[in-house]
C-alpha cells in the first residue's frame, strides 16, 4: 500500500470517527435538551427564565451541530479531491512505468530482500563518489537521476553543472548499508569502464 493510499484511508477513518461522534453527540444534546424544555413545560406551565434559559440552549446545539456537519462535509470534499488527485497520480504512474519499460519482477525481488525500488535509487542519489568521472571547473558531481535496470544496477544520470553523464551503477546491501561500485559511465564520449 503507497504512502497515498495509507493517508487516504487514515482521512477516511478519521472522517468516518468524527462524523459519527458528532452526530451522536449532536443528537444525544438535542434529545436531551428537548426532553428538558417538554418537561419543564409541563411541570411548570411554560414558566418563563428556565424555559427560555433551555430553549436558548437546545437552539445553541442546533447551531453547533449544523457547523460540524459543515466541517464534517468540507472534510469530505476535501477527502474526495484526493482520492480523485491519488488515481489520477495512479493512472500517470502506471503511463510512465509502461513507457520506460517498467518491470515489476524487480519491485518483487527487492521485496524478497526486504528493499523498494525508491530505497534503493535514493541511496545511489546519496552516494556521488561512486561516480568515476571527474567535475570540471570546480564544479561537483551529483546524480539527478536515477532508475532501476534490473534488481542489482541502477542506471543513473549525472552532472557537475557543467557536463553531463551517465552510468550504470552496482550494489551490495548487507545490514542497512549500501555499498556501490560503477560499472560503467560516460562523458561527453569519454567511457569509464569501473573498477
Amino acid at each position: 500500500m503507497t504512502k497515498t493510499m495509507k493517508a487516504v484511508l487514515v482521512l477516511f477513518i478519521i472522517y468516518s470517527v468524527v462524523s459519527t461522534a458528532v452526530n451522536w453527540r449532536t443528537m444525544s444534546s438535542n434529545t436531551r435538551l428537548e426532553s428538558e424544555v417538554a418537561a419543564l413545560k409541563d411541570s411548570q406551565g411554560d414558566s418563563g427564565a428556565q424555559t427560555t434559559e433551555l430553549t436558548d440552549a437546545l437552539d445553541e446545539a442546533k447551531r453547533a451541530g449544523a457547523k460540524a456537519e459543515m466541517e464534517l462535509e468540507n472534510a469530505l470534499t476535501s477527502l474526495e479531491a484526493a482520492n480523485k488527485d491519488n488515481e489520477e497520480l495512479k493512472s500517470e504512474l502506471a503511463a510512465l512505468k509502461e513507457k520506460f519499460g517498467y518491470d515489476p519482477s524487480i519491485e518483487w525481488t527487492l521485496s524478497r530482500s526486504g528493499l523498494t525500488i525508491e530505497e534503493v535509487e535514493n541511496s545511489l542519489k546519496e552516494h556521488p563518489e561512486v561516480i568515476g568521472q571527474d567535475a570540471v571547473l570546480g564544479g561537483r558531481m551529483g546524480f539527478n537521476r536515477v532508475m532501476m535496470l534490473t534488481p542489482n544496477w541502477v542506471f543513473g544520470q549525472f552532472e557537475d553543472g557543467h557536463v553531463l553523464g551517465w552510468g550504470i551503477y552496482e550494489y551490495q546491501h548487507s545490514k542497512g548499508v549500501f555499498t556501490w561500485r560503477e560499472i560503467a559511465s560516460i562523458l561527453d564520449g569519454d567511457i569509464h569502464i569501473g573498477k
